[in-house]
């Protein structure tokens, strides 16, 4: 069963949707609680657009982490999904 391009699209615009409003949905908790169980110690800002005609998605992501340790940390490691969405055919 082939996938449509347009099946794609909107899977990707979903998603799009799903990061955006992410941290509407994580501001909602913090409501729960008059203060955080742990430190926050991480933040992270995701700018995107969506240009139809010719199917693609840019953004960019910035990344802010405190690290809380008294350990020097000399690398993060992210897991990114590049192809999370790519048509095989």
């Amino acid at each position: 069963m082939a996938i449509k391009s347009s099946e794609i699209i909107m899977k990707i615009i979903y998603f799009v949707i799903f990061v955006m409003s992410y941290p509407a949905i994580a501001t909602a908790q913090l409501k729960i609680f008059k203060t955080p169980l742990s430190e926050r110690i991480a933040n992270y800002s995701i700018d995107v657009s969506f240009d139809p005609e010719i199917k693609m998605i840019r953004g960019k992501e910035i990344i802010e982490w405190k690290n809380s340790s008294k350990n020097s940390i000399d690398e993060l490691q992210f897991h990114l999904y590049w192809n999370a969405f790519r048509d095989e055919n």
